[in-house]
C-alpha cells in the first residue's frame, strides 16, 4: 500500500500535526477528511495506487481507500482497504 514512500509519509506527518499525536481517533478523522475533501472523484473507474492518488489528487473509490490505508499505516494505525477484513471487524463487535 506504499505507506513507507517518502511522499506518503510526509503527507501522513502533516495530517498528524502536533495536536493529534497520541489521539488515534482524531488522526483517523483527519486522514479521512483529507481523502474525502482533497481527492476528487474520478469520472471513470480506475485502479490507482496510493501514491498516484496522492499525486494526482483524483481517484475512484479504490484509489481513495488505498491512500487512506497508506496514510493511517504511515502513522502506525493498522488499516486495510479489504472489504472482507472490514466485515470481520464488524462481526467481532467493532463500533465506530
Amino acid at each position: 500500500i506504499q505507506s513507507d514512500h517518502p511522499d506518503i509519509r510526509a503527507a501522513a506527518e502533516r495530517l498528524a500535526g502536533v495536536n493529534a499525536k497520541g489521539d488515534a481517533g482524531a488522526l483517523i478523522r483527519r486522514a479521512y477528511d483529507f481523502v474525502h475533501d482533497q481527492i476528487q472523484n474520478s469520472d471513470y473507474e480506475n485502479t490507482l495506487d496510493a501514491l498516484t492518488t496522492l499525486r494526482w489528487k483524483e481517484a475512484f473509490c479504490g484509489g481513495k481507500s488505498r491512500l487512506l490505508a497508506a496514510l493511517l499505516r504511515a502513522n502506525n494505525i493498522p488499516a486495510t482497504n479489504s472489504l472482507p477484513a472490514q466485515a470481520r471487524s464488524l462481526q467481532s463487535g467493532y463500533k465506530n
